[in-house]
This record gives structure tokens, C-alpha cells and sequence, in this order.
């Protein structure tokens, strides 16, 4: 987590004035601070690359990996611990029907590619098999850790990037006028409110990936 990010408390806040309830009244404590947990959850599943973390990984022997305690699912293996990058990720099923047999090949000290299986998220592969032991380089997608009362009256960082505070901000305004969605009015601001938090995040994929495109288009002009 970076020093940068937000603290929760300064985002819950922010939501409370924009509804009018800045001394929680209305919406208590206990209901913000769920409220925020969902919007996490809720960024996650649109954008499940918005929390990840880099980490050494020690590999059992094998072909065969799982992911650690507190892991989603691997984004990318980045190199061998002190030594080469790692390719990848390598389709799967393409090097099963090339070489059946490569997952019983002699063991490695050091991996060159891993593949993965987005059907099998807590399951990744190193080719060639490694030994017990061998360490890799690795970003993992994280499970957010929920929040507690405590952890607003502390002042404790958001986890997600500050890039995802205003859509923070825009859920927790939605819940809250969910909350009194028997008037007409409020079904209105948690249907506008929704929708800025979609268009937030539609708009941050959409630069993503014209991102990514222009990245791929350099690595692939000629040299």
C-alpha cells in the first residue's frame, strides 16, 4: 500500500457531506463502514487487477503451483529470483497438445515460462518443472481486507489506488440513497450516483486498454 493512498475515514467523510449527514445521523458509522467494504468488493469485481502485490513465491516441486493464502489469482511471473524473466503467459492448452508429456521432464533450477488457466484461478504452472525451492518473482491480485469501525477512527489507508476514490465515493453515495429508495427523489441520486461509479471505472478500462494497445504496438514495429 502506498503512503499516497487515502485514508478511509477522509473518503466516508466526503460521501456523508455529499448526502447531507456529515454527523452521521442519518447513516451510522456501522453503516458506512459496510457500505465501504462493498465498494471495494464492487470495484474488484469490474476491475479484479485494482489491488495486486509483488511478491517472492517459493515453488514446490513440480510443474503444478497454488497460490497463497490472501492471493486471487496471478497476474504475471516476473522473473526468476535474482536471475531471468520468466515468459508468459504461455497458453496452456497449446503446449499440453505440443508436448503431452512436459509436465514429467527432468526438474529445473530456474523456470522459463509459466502458464495459467483464468478456469483454475489458484492454480499456475512453470515450465520446465522446478525443483523444491526455486523462488520467483510474482504479482498476485490480493484479497481486500475489510474494514472495521476502529480502522476509520484510526485514520487506516484505503488499500485501492487513489485513482478509485472518487468511485469509492460515488457507491458509498449510491447505498446511501438505496437506503430511502421509497422516495423518489433519492431513487433518483442512487440511480445517478450508480451510474457514475459504472462510467468511472468504464472509463479507466477504456484507457487501460488503449494503454495496453499502444505498448503492444511498440513492442511488435520492427527493429
Amino acid at each position: 500500500m502506498s503512503a499516497n493512498n487515502t485514508p478511509v475515514k477522509h473518503l466516508i467523510d466526503e460521501a456523508a457531506r455529499l448526502v447531507v449527514d456529515k454527523n452521521m445521523i442519518r447513516w451510522d458509522k456501522a453503516f458506512w463502514v459496510d457500505a465501504f467494504n462493498s465498494a471495494v468488493r464492487a470495484i474488484l469485481a469490474i476491475r479484479s487487477d485494482a489491488l495486486t502485490a509483488n511478491e517472492d513465491f517459493v515453488c514446490v516441486e513440480g510443474s503444478t503451483q497454488t497460490i497463497p493464502v490472501g492471493a486471487r489469482f496471478v497476474v504475471d511471473v516476473l522473473r526468476n529470483k535474482g536471475g531471468a524473466a520468466i515468459s508468459g503467459n504461455v497458453d496452456l492448452k497449446m503446449l499440453d497438445d505440443y508436448r503431452p508429456e512436459w509436465r514429467s521432464e527432468p526438474l529445473g533450477s530456474a523456470a522459463k515460462a509459466w502458464l495459467y488457466d483464468d478456469r483454475n484461478p489458484t492454480t499456475f504452472y512453470m515450465y520446465p518443472p522446478v525443483v523444491s525451492g526455486t523462488t520467483i518473482e510474482c504479482v498476485f491480485a490480493k484479497v481486500p481486507t475489510p474494514i472495521t469501525e476502529s480502522d476509520y477512527d484510526s485514520e487506516t489507508k484505503c488499500e485501492l489506488n487513489p485513482m478509485y476514490d472518487n468511485a469509492i465515493i460515488e457507491w458509498l453515495v449510491y447505498r446511501a440513497f438505496s437506503e430511502d429508495a421509497e422516495f423518489t427523489a433519492n431513487a433518483a441520486r442512487a440511480t445517478t450516483a450508480l451510474n457514475a461509479f459504472r462510467t468511472m471505472l468504464g472509463d479507466k478500462s477504456q484507457a487501460d486498454s488503449i494503454v495496453q494497445q499502444k505498448s503492444a504496438d511498440i513492442k511488435n514495429q520492427p527493429r
